[in-house]
């Protein structure tokens, strides 16, 4: 069961941790989480589930996990060690204030994959795309009169110094070294046991 709540994106001050001291907003988890429209995401993945049942993780939490992992390519386990390490990824994945236990268990992680689906990875990556470009266009109305300059010339690369006597895995003589060496050391084991 996946009961809607006000998906607004925290602000930064509201964040609560217990070692004092503030996030700092230019944080590439902080940036990322008010780039994502959670609002649509919350639609499609709410969609996954009944109107019974046990309570749901949030979509920020999954989404977030997600995101994290495939961010930094951790594991499972490592994915959620890491967000209890971390409270800018705890920020990122929906919580209010920091804590020191998981938020939820790695094995969890196999139910999110299930439920936000790469349709829904493709949906959210083209809306941060278009994102992206509004915000490029807006900056170069902005930075019209910094043009840089035209490139002029030519790059000319030179590959004649690279080493000829490399073999590569398809070369035969690799094959045929192996298949030798293997045929020796058949030799001497079986002789050693007669």
């Amino acid at each position: 069961m996946y009961q809607k709540e006000n998906t607004i994106v925290q602000e930064i001050p509201d964040f609560y941790h217990p070692f004092g001291g503030k996030m700092d907003p230019e944080n590439r988890w902080i940036k990322t989480k008010k780039m994502i429209p959670w609002e649509m995401m919350e639609e499609k993945y709410a969609s996954h589930f009944k109107a019974i049942g046990r309570k749901a993780k949030k979509d920020q939490m999954a989404m977030g996990a997600l995101l994290i992992q495939q961010k930094l390519g951790l594991t499972d386990e490592e994915t959620v060690a890491q967000i209890i390490e971390n409270p800018y990824l705890q920020y990122f994945i929906g919580l209010s204030e920091y804590q020191g236990k998981k938020p939820f268990d790695s094995s969890m992680m196999v139910y999110f994959r299930k439920r936000v689906t790469p349709e829904m990875l493709e949906e959210l990556n083209d809306a941060l795309c278009i994102k992206k470009k509004t915000k490029k266009k807006k900056d170069d109305k902005k930075d019209d009169d910094d043009q840089p300059p035209e490139n002029k010339g030519k790059l000319l690369l030179d590959a004649t110094c690279t080493p000829a006597d490399i073999k590569f895995p398809t070369d035969l003589n690799l094959l045929n070294e192996a298949r030798e060496k293997l045929e020796a050391m058949i030799d001497e084991s079986f002789s050693r046991e007669n």
